[in-house]
């Protein structure tokens, strides 16, 4: 409608001219999301892994929309959403958040009906390793991100530009990832890469492991906890000679 008016005299959506163009190839049966919540309430009833994916979602969505936002108590547009900008940046974090989902909810082969065929490796640990992966990746980056300034490493690049990839698989993200935590941590990528299964391990025993990066995250800032807390980080990764038990006796 003229004026930015929608029928009725509504205010059209800022957001409709951000989800305009989204390749068909993106797209996914809603079915198949349904099956990957059921995959990953299969693999760890007991671990709320779909809560976390939630919260990681809702979180991720949230800072995207507060970047570079400052709040203040009585301002006259107190919805953060309705902020010039924010809905750009909501929309690029949407795109960005659901490649990664898609991952987990592709469906590797179909029955005769069109459903879904679930083997086991989809309902145990390889289904809660995925989706920890993707949840961790994508929080590391967030702060490496939120950090870095205008100096940033040259993962993230190469983390933007795989999101933008046809070729976006587990593999290749969980090279990203490692990646990632060797420029947080001041470790060589290629170093974390040959402790894969040491860092796989990790992520399965923790039941939130991404809410590890997020806490050094939180707490960036303080000159005495930074260097302990990635001093923690590589040692629950077993990147170092360390293990917490020292680390605790030694602080």
């Amino acid at each position: 409608a003229e004026g930015g008016e929608a029928e009725g005299g509504e205010a059209a959506s800022p957001f409709h001219a951000h989800f305009e163009g989204v390749p068909e190839e993106w797209e996914r049966d809603s079915s198949e999301v349904a099956y990957m919540l059921d995959r990953i309430a299969r693999a760890g009833p007991e671990e709320k892994v779909i809560n976390s994916l939630l919260y990681w979602l809702l979180d991720s969505w949230h800072r995207a929309i507060g970047h570079g936002e400052t709040v203040v108590a009585y301002a006259p547009e107190p919805f953060l959403l309705r902020r010039q900008g924010a809905a750009a940046r909501l929309s690029g974090e949407l795109a960005a958040t659901g490649r990664l989902v898609e991952l987990c909810a592709s469906c590797g082969a179909y029955d005769e009906e069109g459903l879904c065929v679930v083997t086991e490796d989809d309902v145990g640990d390889r289904m809660l390793l995925q989706v920890k992966q993707i949840e961790t990746t994508a929080t590391l980056m967030a702060s490496i991100r939120s950090a870095c300034a205008e100096s940033c490493p040259v993962v993230l690049s190469q983390y933007d530009a795989l999101l933008r990839s046809p070729q976006l698989s587990l593999s290749t993200l969980e090279r990203v990832e490692f990646d990632a935590l060797g420029a947080m941590l001041d470790l060589e990528g290629s170093f974390v890469a040959s402790r894969a299964e040491a860092v796989r391990s990790a992520l399965l025993e923790w039941r939130n492991p991404e809410l590890l990066f997020r806490y050094y995250d939180d707490n960036r800032q303080d000159e005495r906890m930074a260097p302990l807390i990635r001093r923690w980080l590589r040692a629950i990764f077993q990147l170092s000679g360390e293990t917490l038990r020292e680390i605790r006796r030694a602080s």
